[in-house]
């Protein structure tokens, strides 16, 4: 009996310590999976911060990718060594000049003979003196000289004059056309300088202009005497209408 209470208590014991030892290997077992668990968060950890990093260097990447772009589209490029320089910029377009409209053709002095020049000019200005218009023959050099004043009429083309039928009225209105506008100017000078104003013997024209308009060229001579009737100058601003409203030479001596 005895022996058989020693027996159960053995057997007792020795389950004990099988217990003891599965709760050892139990609580090893927990601990090494607790351990395994910290290993795995820190590796989770380390892992996802390298995940930030990557993508922090992902954003550098397109940030500076970025800046290129505006460096470029900015008109400047980047050097290696950190320094911008600015690229020339494209050369403004020349202003376009004005356009300025063409200058309107001059206007052709008035068609007809010299004698109906002179018509159109009492038209403007009426004289009242007893005048006759008379044609001038220019083959008549010494006639010509006296009425015109010119040496001779190689420029001209065709002239008349308008004088008093009394001898003693200082009063003389000449039209010549010349052959070509570019000798108005000077068949005009050599009218005015070469006239004779006391051609009348007993009395002197002391009013004497001249003026012309492309190839029409107009002397009046006349006597002050008269300026209650008439002037030189109203006869040549006359003889400007007639023409237009413009003159190309007006001159008095």
């Amino acid at each position: 009996m005895k022996k058989l209470l020693i027996l159960i208590l053995t057997l007792a014991m020795v389950m004990t310590s099988f217990t003891a030892c599965g709760n050892s290997d139990d609580k090893e077992t927990t601990a090494d999976d607790q351990t395994t668990q910290v290993e795995q968060g820190d590796t989770d950890t380390e892992a996802d911060g390298d995940t930030d990093v990557e993508e922090a260097d992902g954003d550098t990447e397109d940030g500076d990718a970025a800046q290129e772009d505006a460096d470029k589209n900015s008109g400047s490029e980047n050097k290696g060594d950190g320094n911008t320089v600015s690229k020339p910029s494209a050369p403004k377009e020349d202003n376009k000049k004005e356009e300025t409209p063409e200058e309107e053709a001059k206007p052709s002095a008035p068609s007809g003979s010299p004698s109906k020049i002179i018509d159109k000019i009492y038209a403007k200005k009426s004289v009242e003196l007893p005048l006759e218009t008379t044609e001038l023959d220019l083959s008549d050099g010494d006639m010509f000289t006296a009425v015109t004043g010119l040496a001779d009429s190689d420029k001209v083309k065709e002239a008349a004059y308008s004088e008093s039928m009394m001898g003693s009225q200082a009063y003389s209105l000449v039209v010549v056309r010349v052959k070509k506008s570019k000798y108005a100017a000077d068949v005009a000078d050599e009218m005015l300088n070469g006239i004779n104003p006391a051609k009348w013997i007993c009395v002197e024209a002391d009013d004497v202009r001249v003026a012309a308009y492309d190839d029409l060229v107009m002397l009046i001579m006349v006597s002050s005497q008269f300026e209650d009737t008439v002037t030189g100058k109203e006869m040549v601003s006359a003889f400007k209408k007639v023409c237009g409203g413009s003159l190309d030479v007006s001159k008095k001596r």
